[in-house]
């Protein structure tokens, strides 16, 4: 036999159906409600759905009920700006395929069920112009950790021979510098950090950028950067 839920459990998954089924173009009735409140052992009635509507109008939520239906009209991002992201992601050099699709599928989440259809178009690229270097995200998060905390961070740089081996740099020699920001120009991200021994500021492409970590020093160069 079906339960009754609390209902400001109730109050979230209307709002959850109404994320699911509804955006500008397509509409849900209140019957349809209650049925997919019942697949969740929810029972309702349509006085208090309306209720939960109201609700979620006051609260701030962009909900349109009439006698065509209720939809949630406007949402964090806009279906042009997810499809922005989405091809952003899908036509990314050095994101890898398996992060790409994982990526992908977390972004068409913040869309409907019906939008979520056109942000799972495929976008042609190459594979073989990829980067070969998976890490780079985890190097990104790395750079982002030390700006937050305000400190320095040790690296080792390498460049491809033309037999696509790494050669570090400085025969391994670790810099240490202090980050200020990232920037993504011409498919590459860009570390522009302050350095110590030069008074200036320097730049590394951060896919070639190896064990790097944090240090306990305090970022300088401000003033500079």
């Amino acid at each position: 036999m079906a339960k009754k839920f609390d209902e400001k459990l109730k109050l979230l998954h209307v709002l959850r159906i109404l994320h699911e089924e509804t955006d500008d173009e397509h509409r849900i009735f209140v019957p349809r409600i209650i049925e997919r409140l019942r697949e969740v052992d929810i029972v309702a009635e349509r006085k208090s759905v309306y209720r939960d509507l109201e609700t979620l109008s006051d609260f701030g939520f962009d909900i349109s009920h009439d006698r065509t239906g209720c939809a949630l009209l406007s949402r964090e991002f806009r279906l042009a700006e997810l499809k922005l992201l989405v091809d952003a992601v899908q036509a990314s050099r050095f994101i890898t395929g398996e992060r790409r699709d994982e990526l992908t599928a977390k972004l068409t989440k913040l869309a409907g069920r019906h939008q979520a259809k056109d942000l799972r178009r495929s976008v042609r690229t190459e594979e073989g112009d990829r980067a070969i270097n998976k890490s780079v995200l985890i190097n990104v998060d790395w750079i982002h950790s030390a700006i937050a905390e305000n400190k320095k961070i040790s690296f080792q740089y390498f460049e491809w021979t033309p037999k696509k081996e790494q050669l570090l740099r400085h025969d391994g020699k670790r810099y240490e510098l202090s980050p200020w920001t990232l920037i993504w120009n011409n498919e590459n991200y860009y570390m522009l950090a302050y350095d110590e021994k030069r008074d200036g500021i320097v730049h590394f492409r951060v896919d070639k950028m190896k064990n790097i970590r944090k240090t306990d020093r305090t970022r300088e160069g401000f003033e500079t950067y």
